[in-house]
């Protein structure tokens, strides 16, 4: 009995097979094709599931794997809920920093399918972030503008974190602080302008001489000066004491670029250029006077008389270049001499000719009928600076002074205050 009713069951079965369509069998292929589901398999799923929707009831019925296609859709889902998951899990404690991780686990979760977003497991604890979060930095904004009360200028940071806490808000979040707090930006505004008051009440110099302290006063206080708009700057009731400092600022500027010889040769240095050797004898005439500098090694010094200055020949370091340089420092130390190797700052003068003569062709022994082998250009340089000067020589008069160096920090001071004058004026 039992072995009849096994082979009925067969029987059916095979039924039931044979009376597959054609349409069923492709199906139950597409399938068994999934394999294992990654975030790549979406295009494969999505035409698996048309194929079978497209499908009759009855052929439906017939399918005998549709299991697998339904854990393949499970599968893809949950690789999406999933990762939205973690980044609401990655959200951690919340902080003046939680926004970027809180929108963007938002904006993931809204990008799911409706199917992907119900097995989301979390969803309530973003939810409840959200609000937690909505209430610390509407807090943490009414905070940070607080603390701008009675600011001074070691606690300037403060006013940037209120200015960036403030603007991380949204629309409705700034309206809950303004009610609490008034206009924030007169608030701000109020906190920068006390600052510089401040800054510029620091200011202890009048004129002559600036020292380091003097010179870190007014760039501060002009920093922070320039840095406020032109409603904020009208606000600023004793920038009049900045413009007798700077007044008197620039006085010395101008009495130091008179008398300073240290200043001055420093300036005349870096307005020294360096111009290519071609370009000079090229454009000859656009370069006369103006300043340059070359590193030069001198190969020749030619005495021409008592009332003559020398004739020295140099070439540019690192070429064949050959230069007549006159020496025009004021005091002509330390002495130059042949194969000495420095840089000279001074002005072109223009090109000279020089001549090449056979040697011992001259009548008797003069340069009279001399033979001509060549005749070139080159460059004249007339120097007043070099890079071996004596310093002490320069400033003093005195060979021997030694502490007559220029304070490097110092200058870098006096430079960056001079540029902000001149990018306010």
């Amino acid at each position: 009995m039992k072995k009849r009713i096994l082979l009925i069951i067969i029987g059916i079965m095979l039924l039931l097979t044979a009376c597959k369509s054609a349409e069923v069998k492709v199906v139950e292929q597409q399938i068994s094709s999934i394999g294992s589901v990654t975030e790549e398999s979406d295009m494969l799923i999505q035409d698996v599931r048309r194929a079978y929707d497209n499908l009759s009831n009855k052929d439906k019925r017939r399918i005998s794997n549709y299991s697998v296609l339904e854990e393949a859709e499970l599968a893809y889902n949950t690789i999406f809920s999933g990762k939205v998951d973690k980044m609401i899990e990655a959200i951690g404690p919340i902080d003046d920093d939680s926004k970027v991780a809180i929108d963007l686990a938002r904006s993931e979760y809204d990008k799911l399918t409706k199917a992907q977003k119900a097995i989301v497991n979390n969803f309530g604890n973003l939810i409840a972030i959200e609000k937690e979060y909505d209430e610390y930095i509407v807090n943490r904004s009414i905070e940070t503008l607080d603390a701008l009360k009675d600011i001074s200028p070691e606690d300037a940071e403060a006013i940037v974190l209120a200015e960036n806490i403030y603007d991380k808000l949204t629309a409705e979040q700034k309206i809950r602080v303004s009610k609490e707090k008034g206009d924030v930006a007169v608030l701000i505004q109020k906190a920068k302008v006390q600052i510089v008051e401040i800054l510029i009440k620091r200011i202890a110099y009048r004129r002559d001489e600036p020292s380091r302290d003097d010179l870190i006063a007014m760039i501060s206080a002009l920093a922070a000066f320039s840095e406020l708009n032109e409603d904020a700057q009208s606000q600023v009731t004793n920038y009049r004491t900045a413009e007798r400092a700077l007044d008197g600022f620039s006085s010395y500027m101008q009495k130091r670029a008179r008398t300073d010889k240290l200043f001055i040769r420093d300036n005349y240095i870096k307005q020294s250029n360096t111009v290519s050797y071609d370009d000079l004898m090229v454009n000859s005439n656009s370069y006369k006077w103006q300043r340059l500098r070359v590193e030069i090694q001198i190969v020749g010094i030619k005495k021409d008389g008592f009332l003559q200055p020398d004739s020295i020949a140099a070439i540019e370091v690192g070429t064949e270049n050959v230069f007549e340089l006159v020496d025009n420092r004021w005091f002509k130390e330390p002495i130059i001499s042949v194969e000495d190797t420095f840089t000279i700052y001074g002005t072109f003068g223009g090109t000279t000719t020089v001549t090449v003569t056979e040697e011992g062709s001259g009548l008797w022994g003069t340069r009279f009928f001399q033979n001509v082998i060549d005749k070139y250009e080159i460059p004249i340089i007339k120097f007043v600076y070099t890079s071996i000067d004596n310093l002490g020589l320069i400033a003093t008069g005195n060979p021997y002074a030694t502490d007559v160096g220029m304070d490097k920090r110092k200058e870098e001071l006096i430079d960056q205050l001079n540029g902000m004058i001149g990018q306010m004026q």
